[in-house]
């Protein structure tokens, strides 16, 4: 099903053979519910001449007034069961068409989930992001917080959601060559399919075999190197032997069906087809997966720890390009400051015969104050600056859990070539005042 990002224009267009005028009915819904009975909006048309036939209608006013953003969401450890996506933050849309010739005519119904999120110009009209919520790329985390944050998605039932970069096989072939003596070498192991992503040097590496006595025997260590080729569907893992190399025996050389593990990992079967908030770490495990049900990765995302022993990190929660919640922590220096903002004017002295010089001339009235932070990213990434973009542009921010408005309106996006060292200060107003004076 498409997606619409209802901050950019999204356009239905009729155009049939004959049409003199059009009609579209839209249906909002929020949730997983059914379709209302009736529409929310009929808009009609007619064409502009009989040599410019087409119509079109923009919907994106109209979905938007169905969409909030509370509060950010936040879930615990992963389980079984999930966390589904925050139902006022996505709403369902059926948009169906009709024209009108010699009379009318149901030309057919579109269906899309829609959110509060916006497109660039350069992507053109009508363009889909897709089903995951957040750029897949490294981001970073304040390895103090309660929550390090979530990742919005649709997941349909069977893929699976895994953390960890580790990777599990009970089909490994371990293979070895010939040093004499009917002693053969172990040199690496192969598994099936494309594994290069779990992997790394130096990372942990666990496989059995059957060792010159045929007994199972089990070799523990670390990576050497790692290879894939794409024309045996084969991923080559060579172990960092240090000290004599594991032998076995000729008749089990090339020895199939080896139980292979590389690093710690969680995985999670997505249980029904939904939009989902996963959270981005479980415990340690800090590699984001989600698995078709053939393991084949679809998409990942790198949530590194940062410890800042120094500075109190500051969290900013907005809404990003996709309409969904994305959590960022400015780790460096930040400021907090006060303005005031009060009428005065002049009293007289309530008894000029008994004259009270602690009352003074003036007086203030209407008195209240805004506060104000600004922050400091610390040395981030040049693609830190998408980040930065998305944040500027967003219509919901919260700073340490507090709704408030960004006062930076322009900011140079840095490239490494001109600044090895990239740090990005922001400023933002709370969006209340100190004393409240909500009626």
């Amino acid at each position: 099903m498409a997606n619409i990002f209802a901050r950019s224009p999204y356009i239905i267009t009729v155009n049939e053979t004959g049409q003199v005028s059009t009609k579209i009915e839209i249906f909002i819904w929020n949730g997983t519910g059914s379709a209302p009975a009736t529409p929310q909006y009929t808009l009609s048309k007619a064409i502009p001449s009989s040599t410019n036939t087409a119509t079109n209608y923009d919907i994106s006013p109209y979905i938007r007034e169905y969409l909030s953003h509370q509060s950010a969401d936040e879930t615990d450890v992963p389980t079984v069961s999930f966390t589904q996506l925050n139902t006022a933050t996505w709403c369902n849309v059926k948009v169906k068409q009709y024209y009108f010739t010699d009379g009318l005519d149901y030309l057919g119904e579109l269906s899309f989930y829609a959110f509060d999120g916006f497109t660039y110009y350069e992507n053109g009209s009508n363009y889909d992001y897709g089903r995951f919520l957040l750029d897949s790329k490294k981001y970073y985390y304040n390895e103090d917080t309660t929550y390090a944050g979530t990742v919005s998605m649709y997941l349909n039932a069977g893929e699976k959601v895994k953390y960890g970069a580790g990777l599990s096989s009970s089909t490994a072939t371990v293979n070895s060559v010939f040093v004499g003596f009917g002693t053969y070498e172990i040199t690496n192991i192969t598994v099936t399919g494309d594994y290069t992503i779990f992997l790394s040097v130096g990372g942990y590496l666990y496989f059995t075999y059957v060792d010159d006595f045929a007994s199972t025997a089990t070799w523990t260590g670390t990576i050497l190197s790692y290879s894939y080729n794409s024309g045996t569907n084969k991923t080559t893992i060579t172990p960092n032997f240090i000290g004599s190399v594991p032998t076995i025996a000729g008749a089990q050389n090339n020895s199939n069906n080896q139980t292979l593990n590389t690093g710690t990992s969680e995985i999670y079967t997505v249980p029904t087809s939904k939009w989902y908030c996963v959270p981005r770490v479980s415990g340690g495990l800090n590699k984001l997966f989600v698995l078709n049900s053939s393991d084949a990765v679809i998409k990942s995302w790198e949530f590194v720890p940062i410890c800042e022993p120094k500075y109190t990190p500051v969290t900013i929660d907005f809404i990003n390009k996709y309409g969904a919640w994305q959590k960022e922590f400015f780790f460096k220096a930040s400021k907090t400051n006060i303005a005031i903002e009060s009428n005065d004017y002049n009293v007289m002295q309530s008894s000029v015969s008994n004259f009270d010089t602690f009352q003074g001339q003036k007086k203030s009235f209407n008195t209240n104050g805004k506060e104000t932070i600004s922050v400091n990213s610390g040395y981030v990434t040049e693609d830190f600056s998408d980040n930065i973009k998305e944040l500027l542009m967003s219509e919901r921010i919260l700073v340490d859990n507090k709704p408030a408005i960004c006062r930076t309106k322009s900011l140079e996006l840095i490239k490494n070539i001109n600044n090895h060292m990239i740090n990005y200060s922001l400023e933002f107003e709370f969006a209340y005042n100190a004393i409240n004076n909500v009626i």
